[in-house]
């Protein structure tokens, strides 16, 4: 999970330095924890656009945006102050990235478990 941070330079929200990893097998428990956590550290540092790699390539070590993201789903997890939490599953579309699926909107009080439910959901729903 990675959160995200203001950029100026690129007008609008870009990921920021941290990535935090999830190990599998793991719990609802442990989803939803870091989960929460990656919201909280939203917004934390400015995101570093002196580095011309993102986040998930400096993590994994792999050059190239597409090459670090090869046989990845990606779940968009927000929060919106009209509507609240929102997971929104994609689809990997060859040579253009992700594109937003219909997401699950899940409100501003959401109860301890929705937030990790809603994102197996997505997970399941998002294609590579």
């Amino acid at each position: 999970m990675i959160p995200t941070g203001s950029s100026k330079k690129k007008g609008g929200a870009v990921e920021i330095n941290i990535v935090n990893d999830l190990k599998s097998p793991y719990t609802s428990n442990a989803l939803e924890e870091l989960l929460l956590l990656t919201f909280n550290q939203c917004y934390t540092r400015n995101p570093d656009e002196l580095l011309n790699t993102t986040p998930i390539e400096q993590y994994l070590n792999i050059k190239g945006w597409s090459n670090a993201v090869r046989n990845m789903k990606l779940i968009s997890c927000s929060w919106d102050d009209d509507i609240g939490y929102e997971i929104t599953p994609t689809d990997k579309i060859p040579y253009k990235g992700y594109q937003h699926q219909k997401g699950i909107v899940l409100g501003k009080k959401v109860s301890p478990g929705d937030l990790a439910e809603a994102v197996k959901i997505a997970i399941k729903k998002s294609r590579i």
